[in-house]
């Protein structure tokens, strides 16, 4: 079992009423931000809600399928891009460590590995659970970076955003388009930026 999915099910027996346990656990086993945010994600969907009864996002929303924004694209990352993720993943690993804290992306992190994250980000992507695009140059050439809308369990948000992008890109052309795409295409009141 990967060591992910070994996390999520350890923080999800935890007992419901505990989440300072959760998150406690989070800090001090997940080295990688990914794992971080994909079991943040399964805990929230799993009984951190309010009401666990409704899912994400409403159920007539239309998921947006893209964003161009200057000369950023954004698409929900699929295994399509799993070689052009991992070059991006691997290329700015130094940085994503920092920006995270932690050691992911391990020295030996692999492709297939890679592919296998990914497929998690589409399952919770089509159950409407958690929302993970790829930054895309606008040529579709290059991954510059990834976007991850989740589930909030903080009183007050209805989204939270973490997002990286490529070393040597600038983030802040990302941060603009992605608050801006949020603000007039996602049924979202208050979204909590985490810093990047």
């Amino acid at each position: 079992m990967p060591k992910s999915r070994t996390n999520a099910k350890i923080l999800l027996d935890l007992e419901q009423d505990h989440p300072i346990e959760k998150r406690t656990y989070l800090k001090s086993h997940m080295c990688s931000p990914f794992r971080y945010l994909l079991v943040l994600v399964l805990i929230c969907v799993t009984g951190c809600q309010k009401d666990t009864s409704r899912s994400f996002v409403p159920d007539n929303f239309i998921i947006p399928d893209s964003l161009v924004a200057g000369q950023l694209r954004l698409k929900p990352l699929t295994i399509e891009y799993a070689q052009k993720d991992y070059d991006a993943v691997m290329d700015s690993r130094d940085e994503l460590r920092k920006q995270f804290g932690g050691s992911w992306p391990e020295d030996g992190f692999t492709l297939e590995e890679n592919q296998e994250d990914i497929r998690e980000h589409e399952q919770l992507h089509e159950a409407r659970q958690s929302f993970t695009y790829t930054v895309l140059s606008k040529d579709n050439n290059r991954v510059l970076g990834c976007v991850y809308i989740n589930a909030v369990d903080s009183s007050g948000f209805d989204a939270q955003v973490h997002m990286w992008v490529r070393r040597g890109e600038s983030i802040l052309p990302l941060k603009a388009a992605v608050q801006d795409w949020l603000d007039q295409d996602w049924p979202f009141e208050q979204v909590l930026y985490h810093d990047t």
